[in-house]
């Protein structure tokens, strides 16, 4: 049974891989709800049930500090959505998603088991992974992780031989430039940056701890390419991308001006909140209450509508439309003092981003704001509860890393790689709060828990 949910939770993050919001919006309305159930639901409600029954037919019964916390946490997420769903509405239960989906680390944790991957599975994966590709396209922010994992499977290919055959085959199968590729997004670049420094500085930690001298001396050889990697990366490839001149390239007096002109007068405007876009097209028709005027100045326009407009590379605006709508939910958590978050159901909105018209396709057709960083709208959301989860979650992924290090363990090194590049794509996107990325994040940070459980300390 557990290979059952092994494989039920695999081969949905496979899907998720390749269809991303195409499968992830896949659901069911029932007549009687005000709100659909979508697959990724599915997936948890049969997975917990499948669990239940495991452990039904093995007699384990879940005890122990980590079961009694787990039960609270669940009990504190459905209280925190059923309040929020009566004072607002359904998009209470689209916030608590973003608690309710580390629930599939648990599952993951009790479903993959080491002997699950023999050499038969090993191939196969790897077929999968140098085949797949020639009919689809993954999803984006997957290729770099698919890389990262065959590297690992390459690494325990059960013929010893091939293995660096595997590994010579790599760039011919996936196009190692996306790595690098600056015109992919700011956040791919940082996760790339900071989870390959992260990898070069605990592998050279793992070989300065060994005590075999070759291994030291290619510890400090690593370090030196780390520390050569890292300021040709800044030289090259960071610090032009994300010169304050490239991030911003509008007039921020003049942007500034514009909503010292505007705030007096401005009022939110009720808007109807909906869980995603619909198909039906948005009004065109922007606020009423912001400035009519029109500049021209240093590349930065002003229409008549009062609203900033996309400036000429269309990146711009969402480095600083990010910071905009951070410091607004931030502001709003401090000046009401929700310092237990704000209501799963209330809807997120950014008064300057509102006023400066830009994301207008968001908010207006949504109601609410995505967040654009998942870490911010935990702590948005569960204040004080939110900062806490996150401290341990980072402290466990150090704690991770420094285990796999005691054990020599490359295979759990790369595999946290994929976990920080991913951590800072969060940093950025709605990353934990979507089915299609979230889903997988947690099925292989329960896998990682697992695998490290399965090693022995040396």
């Amino acid at each position: 049974m557990r290979r059952v949910g092994c494989l039920l939770l695999l081969s949905t993050c496979f899907l998720y891989a390749v269809f991303a919001q195409r499968f992830a919006e896949i659901h069911l309305q029932l007549s009687f709800l005000d709100f659909p159930i979508f697959v990724g639901e599915f997936l948890l409600i049969g997975s917990l049930l499948l669990l239940a029954a495991i452990f039904w037919k093995e007699g384990t019964k879940p005890s122990g500090p980590f079961w009694v916390l787990l039960g609270i946490y669940i009990v504190w997420i459905l209280m925190k959505a059923l309040i929020g769903y009566h004072d607002y509405g359904p998009l209470a239960f689209r916030s608590a998603a973003l608690f309710y989906y580390p629930l599939f680390a648990v599952l993951a944790f009790h479903f993959w088991h080491r002997s699950d991957f023999s050499s038969f599975v090993t191939v196969f994966l790897l077929m999968g992974l140098a085949v797949i590709p020639h009919f689809v396209e993954w999803y984006g922010y997957f290729y770099c992780p698919l890389v990262m994992i065959w590297i690992i499977l390459a690494f325990h290919f059960p013929v010893k031989k091939l293995r660096f055959v595997l590994m010579a085959i790599a760039p011919f199968i996936f196009d190692f430039g996306v790595f690098l590729d600056v015109s992919y997004s700011r956040s791919h670049i940082i996760g790339v940056f900071i989870s390959i420094l992260f990898l070069l500085l605990f592998l050279t930690w793992m070989l300065i701890r060994s005590v075999k001298p070759f291994l030291k001396t290619a510890g400090v050889v690593l370090l030196g390419v780390a520390v050569l990697f890292g300021a040709f990366f800044v030289r090259q490839k960071i610090s032009h991308f994300f010169s304050l001149q490239a991030m911003r390239g509008v007039n921020e007096g003049e942007v500034r001006q514009l909503l010292h002109e505007v705030s007096p007068q401005f009022q939110l405007q009720d808007i109807p909140v909906r869980l995603y876009i619909p198909e039906s097209p948005i009004p065109s028709e922007k606020s009423e209450n912001v400035m009519v005027t029109e500049k021209e100045k240093g590349g930065t326009a002003v229409s008549k509508t009062g609203f900033l407009s996309a400036t000429p590379d269309g990146s711009v605006n969402s480095v600083l439309l990010r910071l905009y709508i951070w410091r607004d939910l931030m502001r709003e958590v401090i000046d009401t003092r929700s310092w237990l978050g704000q209501s799963f159901g209330k809807p997120q909105r950014s008064r300057t981003v509102e006023m400066l018209g830009w994301s207008f396709g968001d908010w207006w057709g949504l109601g609410w704001m995505p967040p654009h960083n998942s870490f911010i709208h935990a702590i948005y959301r569960a204040g004080i509860v939110g900062v806490l989860l996150i401290a341990v979650f980072l402290l466990s992924i150090l704690m991770l890393a420094r285990d796999f290090v005691r054990m020599q363990s490359v295979a759990g090194l790369l595999f946290l790689t994929i976990l920080v590049y991913w951590i800072c794509i969060a940093n950025f996107l709605s990353f934990l709060e979507v089915p299609y990325t979230a889903v997988p994040f947690w099925v292989l940070y329960g896998v990682v828990w697992k695998y490290r459980m399965s090693l022995t300390l040396s």
